[in-house]
């Protein structure tokens, strides 16, 4: 049963597509304006870096997979990103 159960939640992972519109206006500007102080380009990836590694810090659940050979959640609580 709880090899059905992981292979079921797989195949949700697999399908399940979400997409959200946001606004970025304001991260745009400042963006561009911190661009222009130091003379660098910074681009979004690295807002979108920075954003997915201090949610994987306070929700290092989140940095787990499912293992369905096993069928078992393998969590990877590693101390990385400190």
């Amino acid at each position: 049963m709880q090899a059905f159960i992981i292979s079921r939640i797989n195949s949700f992972f697999v399908t399940s597509l979400r997409l959200d519109e946001v606004d970025i206006t304001e991260l745009e500007a400042f963006r561009k304006d911190l661009s222009q102080q130091r003379s660098i380009k910074m681009t979004l990836l690295a807002f979108v870096l920075k954003g997915c590694v201090s949610a994987l810090a306070e929700f290092p659940n989140f940095n787990a997979s499912l293992d369905s050979h096993v069928g078992s959640v393998k969590y990877c609580l590693t101390n990385y990103l400190r």
